[in-house]
């Protein structure tokens, strides 16, 4: 519905055009009648409406004092001119300001429809290039940013070049770096929480009291670069910035911390600047998160010694894996990375290699296998190559901790330790080729056993037959799949071994209590 301002001096011709035509039936909603253009023009400034259709010749001021306000400002409104016969040389000298119509009084309905329609096609084509021009000076001010972040030895001879090929001009203003982490372990929520944050930040972008660029190409904490004007100083910018923390929460209900930097004046400083803003957001480790940390607030007086992981500690870690024990080991974890965050000369790549350390031998020590790895994470866990791309110290914690709550609560993780090794195997094996026709007598043959004798042996161990433990993998498997809505139902039908549909929907709902189809998001809720 686009909003429309209407101007007459005589009152019976507004209750006349008001009441003329639906208005709504053609898209538009009358939002105020003005007598004057001096009171249009007030009304236009607060307002800002899609159309305006006004007389020419008015007792207060004109009309084509009103037009020239409006053309002369950043408003993008259409303008029709109504006006009499007697006037409609001095319309004429309006086109020139790009009026769209000139409508003549008396005025039938016919005429106005078609204006209205014209002015339709109009907004909707401003809207459409419009949403195409923001598009573009968000995806060239976010390579601009990526090009000064990622640029060596930035001089200003090089910060003058990538201003001039990106054609854009930067004042010379007070800048500061702000680090935007979304506090979340889930990755595939995530994936979709930094689109709903990049387009609030696009759109805030291009609105915002406070010049900003957005990194849009930061795999994961988004940067922006923010200055300070006159009006909006340092507290203006953290308004700002608690506006993104708030209106993010609103709309997802997820949480965010911003970690930012010292003022910097010479654009060349902005590589420092990111790492001071890191280094505030690494205080998330151990202060938590869903808060705005200035690096200023860093006690820069502490220059305690880097403690790493000791070996007595990462016995602890395993100890509670095995135990289940998840608090005792997120407190190793914690107490690691606070003493991280209380130390000013902890290196990154000190920080990452003693999670290495600590991934690898957990890994070993309790000869997890590399199927059962594959299954639990869903994919070919690579500590060194995963923690490699990891550049801030808030993600590698997030790391270890995924690896950690995903291993306790994965008990078939430690199968070595629970079951006999022809149990152990056979469970291996069904993990890795519960997709195919697997016949008890099949897997007994590989463990060179009766089909009889590893039934019984079967379950004794586990606890219930081999048939009823291949159905509850497949089926468990298949809710994962529906849930991930990736999926048709014929489709996991198929990924999980079972060839007929029809008998695919009579197991799935015998164990589960629904039918495949109903297995929904909505059924689960989430994001």
């Amino acid at each position: 519905m686009y909003n429309v301002i209407l101007v007459d001096d005589e009152k019976i011709v507004l209750d006349g055009l008001t009441n003329f035509i639906d208005w709504e039936s053609c898209g538009f909603h009358i939002t105020s009648c003005c007598k004057d253009g001096n009171e249009a023009w007030d009304l236009c400034r607060s307002t800002e409406p899609d159309l305006l259709i006004t007389d020419i010749c008015m007792n207060g001021g004109d009309g084509l004092a009103l037009i020239n306000n409006v053309r002369s400002s950043d408003l993008k409104t259409e303008i029709i001119i109504l006006t009499g016969y007697e006037d409609f040389h001095v319309a004429q000298s309006a086109v020139e300001n790009n009026v769209l119509s000139i409508l003549l009084k008396p005025l039938d309905q016919n005429t106005l429809y078609d204006a209205l329609e014209k002015a339709k096609a109009k907004l909707q084509s401003n809207i459409s290039n419009l949403h195409m021009r923001k598009a573009y000076i968000n995806y060239n001010n976010s390579m601009l940013l990526h090009r000064l972040l990622n640029e060596s030895n930035l001089t200003e001879e090089t910060v003058s070049a990538i201003l001039t090929e990106y054609q854009i001009s930067l004042p010379n203003e007070n800048y500061m770096i702000a680090l935007i982490h979304i506090d979340t372990l889930d990755i595939s929520l995530q994936k979709k929480l930094q689109i709903t944050l990049i387009n609030m930040l696009n759109q805030l972008a291009l609105s915002a009291k406070n010049f900003m660029l957005i990194n849009l190409l930061s795999p994961k904490n988004i940067p922006l670069l923010i200055y300070e004007t006159a009006t909006n100083k340092f507290d203006g910018i953290l308004n700002l910035l608690k506006m993104i923390v708030d209106d993010f929460s609103h709309a997802t209900g997820q949480t965010l911390t911003i970690g930012i930097s010292l003022f910097f004046r010479n654009i060349t400083a902005i590589s420092k600047a990111f790492e001071q803003a890191s280094k505030a957001l690494q205080h998330h480790s151990a202060s938590g998160g869903n808060r705005i940390i200035d690096y200023a607030d860093i006690n820069k007086s502490n220059v305690n010694t880097f403690l790493p992981l000791s070996k007595s500690e990462i016995e602890h870690f395993c100890f509670a894996l095995k135990n289940f024990d998840k608090k005792a080991a997120l407190s190793v974890i914690n107490a690691f990375f606070f003493r991280v965050s209380e130390c000013t000369h902890a290196n990154i790549d000190d920080v990452r290699n003693n999670i290495l350390e600590l991934s690898i031998f957990t890994i070993r020590e309790n000869s997890f296998h590399p199927i059962i790895i594959k299954e639990i994470f869903g994919r070919t866990l690579s500590p060194a190559t995963e923690l490699a791309q990891l550049q801030h110290v808030i993600d590698i914690k997030e790391w270890i901790t995924e690896f950690t709550l995903t291993l306790i609560d994965h008990p078939e993780i430690f199968l070595p330790q629970k079951y006999s090794k022809p149990i152990q195997d056979a469970l291996i094996y069904i993990m890795a080729n519960y997709t195919e026709s697997l016949p008890a007598s099949q897997i007994a043959s590989r463990m060179y056993m009766s089909r009889e004798h590893f039934a019984r042996l079967f379950k004794k161990e586990v606890g219930m037959t081999y048939h009823e433990y291949l159905t509850n993998y497949r089926i468990n498997i298949a809710k994962k799949l529906l849930e991930s809505g990736e999926y048709n139902v014929s489709e996991v039908c198929a990924m999980v071994g079972y060839p007929n549909d029809n008998y695919f929907y009579k197991i799935f709902k015998k164990y589960t209590g629904k039918s495949p189809n109903q297995f929904t998001s909505k059924e689960r809720g989430g994001y």
